[in-house]
């Protein structure tokens, strides 16, 4: 029988503590919400794109200077 290779491995584990993490801890939309992908038309997403973008243009800058 073939093994998992080490990313399939990492990927169960990750989703094995997100899954307990909802459940152990009730409290399913703060990560529902932090996870969760968003419609490009969506009022959030244009929300969180400018905060990333803000983000990564301050961090750009500081490299670049």
């Amino acid at each position: 029988m073939r093994q998992i290779t080490p990313t399939v491995k990492h990927l169960l584990i990750i989703n094995i503590i997100v899954f307990l993490g909802t459940y152990l801890l009730g409290n399913k939309e703060f990560f529902y919400g932090l996870l969760a992908l968003y419609y490009p038309l969506s009022a959030i997403f244009h929300a969180l794109a400018g905060f990333y973008a803000h983000v990564y243009a301050r961090r750009f800058s500081a490299f670049i200077v």
